[in-house]
């Protein structure tokens, strides 16, 4: 027998056997990924992995954008530049928005209201915004405080703008 002949009979003994093993037990097959015939099931797969990477990506975009806002809000807050009552319904905006996938910050800040829940987080991030700075940290959040005692001063009140 030539060469040629044996080796194509050498190969096709192989995949027949492939092939029976794949069909007596096809876990095996798709454990090694010769389930070719699950190709269509894996291109579904992979479009959904793509769809959520996308919504993912979407998502982290969202919150860095909020992380941006936020900051630059705490730092208008630490230059004195904004007042309390101005910064609050920017920082809510920013946590509703969008609706669909919305800050659950009352969460993290329990309080009776969401505007303070809001103030809660927003004085957290202007104290974490001033940790390399720790005397101004004492004078922006005594400042902040008072302020906060303001805006909340009586039950029912809500911050305005």
């Amino acid at each position: 027998m030539t060469k040629i002949a044996s080796f194509s009979l050498t190969a096709f003994t192989v995949a027949a056997l492939l092939a029976s093993v794949g069909y007596v037990r096809p876990q095996w097959a798709a454990g090694t990924g010769m389930d070719f015939w699950n190709l269509p099931e894996l291109h579904r797969r992979l479009d959904r992995a793509y769809e959520e990477t996308a919504e993912l990506d979407r998502r982290a975009g969202i919150v860095l954008r909020r992380i941006e806002a936020k900051e630059r809000i705490a730092d208008e807050l630490i230059a004195g530049r904004m007042k309390l009552g101005e910064a609050l319904p920017r920082f809510r905006e920013l946590n509703d928005t969008p609706a669909e996938f919305p800050n659950h910050y009352r969460e993290f800040y329990p309080a009776s209201s969401a505007e303070e829940s809001v103030c809660l987080q927003l004085l957290t991030w202007v104290r974490n915004g001033m940790d390399e700075r720790p005397l101004l940290r004492e004078v922006v959040m005594a400042r902040l405080e008072a302020e906060k005692e303001e805006l909340f001063c009586c039950p029912g009140t809500t911050p305005s703008p």
